[in-house]
């Protein structure tokens, strides 16, 4: 009982003013950079594994290799981020998988930028996350494809395997400087208005004294502090009242 209350309190001191645009939630092949009126600005999809533009009724290629998947837009309409699948094993396949069949590829994190029109590498290989093999890179595969920039448009985040129980959040630069671990987690979202904007919330696998484990949703700041729990798990966070706190 005191987790829920706790929750209450934290959630009733989060919020913020609507901004001009929004960055609609995205599927696996789509993402829309929206009005509040519900019409679109800009809007990026994938077919036959390569990624397209459409803005002011034209539809522009953006990428040609067919092995590309889950654009997701940049709040400032400046840039698109996408998963490429590299021609690298995963990193902890890559000893060696006596099934050539279940050899997993890594994936690579790349952004194109819409007056250069020119994809670019921005993650291939991130820092081992705390406690497996600290001070080595490992070749990542981006879990469930799950991306997000911060509000400015200047960082992005990203889920790579890490652990049987949990995911590692890592970063990058829009500028391909700068990768690096976060934190633990199994989901992701940024806060993109209000006093906790930039913030991320993840879900976070934890073990109670007793025996036994739980997954909890955790605000975390954009270096990996973890400031608070907000939700049983992120989809209960209630977000109408987290981006709304001044």
């Amino acid at each position: 009982m005191r987790h829920k209350v706790f929750v209450i309190f934290i959630m009733g001191v989060l919020l913020s003013p609507s901004v001009a645009f929004a960055v609609r939630g995205h599927s696996s092949d789509k993402s829309i950079l929206g009005n509040d009126d519900g019409t679109f600005k800009k809007q990026v999809f994938v077919k036959g594994g390569n990624v397209f533009l459409k803005k002011d009724g034209k539809t522009i290629q953006l990428t040609t290799e067919g092995n590309c998947r889950a654009p997701v837009f940049s709040p400032t309409g400046k840039n698109v981020i996408f998963i490429r699948k590299s021609k690298e094993i995963a990193d902890d396949l890559a000893a060696g998988d006596p099934d050539e069949n279940k050899k997993q590829y890594a994936d690579e994190v790349w952004v194109v930028n819409f007056k250069e029109l020119k994809p670019r590498l921005l993650a291939s290989q991130v820092p081992s996350p705390e406690g497996r093999d600290p001070g080595k890179s490992r070749i990542q595969r981006v879990c469930d494809d799950k991306m997000a920039f911060s509000p400015d448009g200047k960082s992005v985040y990203f889920l790579t395997d890490a652990w049987v129980t949990s995911c590692a959040v890592d970063a990058a630069n829009i500028d391909g400087t700068g990768v690096r671990y976060v934190t633990d987690g199994s989901s992701l979202r940024v806060v993109m208005r209000g006093k906790y904007e930039g913030y991320l919330v993840v879900e976070k696998h934890r073990y109670f004294i007793g025996g036994g484990s739980y997954n909890f949703a955790w605000l975390v700041t954009p270096s990996g502090k973890e400031i608070g729990p907000v939700g049983e798990q992120e989809k209960a966070v209630n977000w109408d009242v987290l981006e709304t706190v001044k």
